[in-house]
């Protein structure tokens, strides 16, 4: 059964059995208007990542901020392009009424060189204004519905694209309702948080969105202020308008409830306290590329066509989850490496020949370490790839916990039937203990008894023998004791020279002399200080040709599950569960190449000849009976 309303506006059909209004409209608040209610009534409430102090990197320090901050400050200067002429200092909303696109606001500072600078300011002006959003009421043309934008203005954009000014979008569509009074008979039915160039949406009554009432909470993104639907660590791959990077929500944080500004239908003219709205430039520094400010609210897609802009975005974002591999986590590289690579972008502009120069010496050094360690990776590697089946055995016994784990957090993640009949989540405490004990398990397994396996196999066929998956499994075993006991010892006396700051070279020293402690243990029965004793003697004079070859090979060994692992989740968008089982199962098969490199220095290093020092050689014995003769000759 379906009903015609008509209530102030044009007509709306709604269906009775799917919507019905809750409660009418409540009485307007006196000195308000219908518009500023229904704005008031559901305004978000932002929660912002608290700094630890001022200037704390990890933290937020700008808050939604009135337009003002801009208006009549002489350190801010109003430019037209192509030159960047200035034109003026100290502006106002009514300098910017009508102002083409070539001009654009510069604020003090240098947004790729930031610093500390644009905090310090925005603090200063902030100083007598209160946080504010602006609220803006609209339709698209022939489109039913209606559409509440709650504009933010953030002072300087500090993450991977960093830029001066910086304008984020809440949307609520109340698609049952053509006007305010509608809107606030029926509420909202969607919602939109724009992130970077795109947004997330929501229906209104989703368990994702976090409320104080009829006010939406949003999770800011710290230095990027994406809006999100909850706490977290937030994946973005550059692709649909989605942010190149990580986006973090988690907490502690401080909470902030804006001051609501109703933007009028109409800007009557330069006097107008919202003549802002007409500005066609930018509100920040140009730059090139993603290093330039933004253009206003009103020049972007939504402003015109809210819906038709909503319906366009997706249904989710990609939140970093709670990994179960063995080895680093695939997701867990991509914040780093794409961070590491925004402050190269960034600086090369301004500092074109230390950042090329900085790339050349890490490439020669780089270069330099590979051919230290090469010698060892290329027998290493013949011996992997001729034995491939004996060493992939072994390492398989790693494979199944870490695929198993993730599976079921897959499952988890996607059947909500497995969670309530379990009564836990990713998040749960059982769940994180729980993997995490299992993990630590998978690891002491790799160290205390596949790389003793892998260790006794080179050893057979280093004496031109043929081992077996079972022996070598067998002689890890028969050697538990002693490699448990050699591992505890050797770590014991690192950490006691490490806990001291003067001891952390001694610290460094000896765990590179300790190298080949297990292969001591495993190839000739070494015990525990004696195992020591071998694998210093073993390093003795090659310190670091060990330290470099031992570090190439554990990249080697431990990056290769991982990034591929992350080629799979940044190229096919595969969900990480599955791509955490990739990089667990490569991973095993991989380690064991790292372990035979080592197993072969040690081997090379032990047979090494020793320096034979020359006989000395006896000086002639001069008698008296020569010396008389010699002097008569002469």
């Amino acid at each position: 059964m379906t009903v015609l309303v008509i209530l102030g506006g044009g007509p709306v059909v709604a269906q009775e059995e799917e919507r019905e209004p809750p409660v009418p409209p409540a009485a307007v608040p006196a000195g308000l208007t219908r518009e500023e209610e229904l704005v008031q009534r559901y305004a978000p409430v932002v929660y912002l990542k608290q700094q630890d102090h001022p200037c704390d990197p990890d933290g937020e320090p700008y808050v939604p901020a009135p337009v003002e901050v801009v208006f009549d400050d002489e350190a801010v200067v109003l430019r037209q392009a192509p030159a960047g002429t200035e034109i003026q200092r100290g502006i106002t909303a009514t300098d910017l009424y009508r102002l083409g696109g070539s001009f654009h606001i510069d604020l003090p500072g240098r947004p790729r060189m930031a610093g500390c600078g644009y905090e310090l300011h925005f603090t200063q002006q902030m100083e007598d204004h209160p946080p504010v959003v602006y609220a803006r009421i609209v339709r698209e043309a022939d489109i039913p519905g209606l559409a509440i934008q709650y504009w933010f203005f953030y002072y300087f954009n500090d993450f991977n694209d960093k830029h001066e000014g910086d304008w984020e979008l809440v949307q609520l569509l109340f698609d049952d309702s053509n006007n305010v009074i509608q809107a606030q008979l029926y509420g909202p039915t969607r919602v939109v948080y724009a992130q970077h160039a795109g947004g997330e949406t929501a229906n209104w009554e989703d368990a994702k969105i976090d409320k104080e009432g009829d006010r939406p909470i949003v999770y800011v993104a710290a230095g990027s202020h994406a809006s999100f639907y909850g706490p977290g660590t937030w994946l973005g791959w550059g692709q649909d308008g989605a942010g190149l990077g990580c986006d973090v929500t988690t907490g502690p944080w401080d909470r902030v409830a804006p001051e609501v500004r109703l933007i009028p239908e109409e800007i009557t003219g330069p006097a107008d306290p919202f003549a802002w709205t007409t500005f066609r430039g930018r509100w920040g520094e140009r730059d090139t590329w993603v290093y330039n400010g933004p253009r206003g609210p009103n020049l972007s897609h939504s402003w015109a066509e809210p819906i038709t802009w909503q319906n366009s975005l997706q249904a989710g974002s990609v939140r970093l989850q709670r990994g179960g591999t063995l080895g680093p986590e695939p997701a867990g590289l991509f914040c780093p490496i794409v961070e590491a690579g925004s402050v190269l972008f960034t600086l090369a502009t301004p500092y074109p020949y230390a950042v090329g120069g900085g790339l050349a010496i890490a490439a020669a050094i780089v270069a330099l370490l590979v051919i230290i360690a090469w010698p060892t990776m290329a027998a290493a590697w013949a011996m992997y790839w001729l034995h491939l089946r004996i060493f992939a055995l072994i390492g398989a016994l790693l494979v199944p916990v870490p695929v198993l784990i993730n599976g079921f957090l897959y499952y988890l993640n996607r059947d909500a039937r497995l969670g309530e009949w379990l009564g836990v989540d990713e998040d749960s405490l059982v769940v994180v203990l729980g993997t995490s004990a299992i993990l630590t398990v998978q690891q002491a397994v790799l160290l205390l008894i596949v790389t003793p396996a892998v260790i006794y196999a080179v050893g057979m066929l280093g004496r031109g023998e043929a081992p077996s998956v079972g022996g070598a499994f067998q002689a890890a075993r028969f050697r538990l004791r002693p490699v448990i006991g050699v591992h505890l010892l050797a770590t014991a006396i690192v950490l006691v020279f490490a806990i001291t700051l003067i001891g952390i070279p001694l610290a460094i020293v000896w765990a590179v002399r300790w190298t080949f402690v297990v292969p001591a243990v495993v190839l000739e029965r070494w015990p525990g200080r004696w195992a020591l004793r071998a694998s210093a003697a073993a390093v003795n004079g090659n310190w670091w040709r060990t330290l470099v070859t031992t570090v190439v090979l554990l990249f080697i060994g431990t990056a290769f599950g991982p990034v591929i692992g992350l080629s799979v989740l940044v190229g096919a968008n595969v969900s990480q569960d599955i791509t955490n089982g990739i990089s667990s199962a490569l991973y095993a098969m991989s380690y064991p190449f790292a372990v035979i490199g080592a197993t072969l220095l040690y081997l090379q290093l032990r047979a090494r000849p020793k320096p034979v020092m020359p006989e000395p050689v006896a000086e002639p014995v001069t008698t008296a009976r020569e010396l008389v003769t010699a002097k008569q000759h002469a």
